[in-house]
């Protein structure tokens, strides 16, 4: 999996897990607005935008994204093959 941040960092499966874990960001809540999702054959693609709360370094932080990500369905299972975070217009 690759996750690529709104800041145009990108993070493999096991990077972004750790930080998750390290708890320098703790997602409050991520509200799903407007999703469109697109499926062709066993892949998706799936685009929204989020309205994401969280604390880092002390802070309440509310933003906004606009998100891309691309899934695969291996045996039934849809998984996550990646996730990009954008600024949205």
């Amino acid at each position: 999996m690759s996750y690529g941040h709104s800041t145009g960092r990108t993070e493999t499966k096991a990077e972004f897990v750790r930080s998750i874990l390290a708890k320098k960001v703790i997602y409050k809540s991520v509200a799903i607005e407007d999703p469109k999702i697109s499926v062709a054959g066993n892949n998706a693609i799936a685009r929204y935008t989020a309205a994401v709360e969280v604390e880092a370094g002390g802070k309440e932080i509310s933003f906004k994204v606009a998100v891309m990500t691309v899934w695969v369905n291996e045996g039934g299972t849809w998984k996550l093959l990646a996730f990009q975070a954008f600024k949205p217009n």
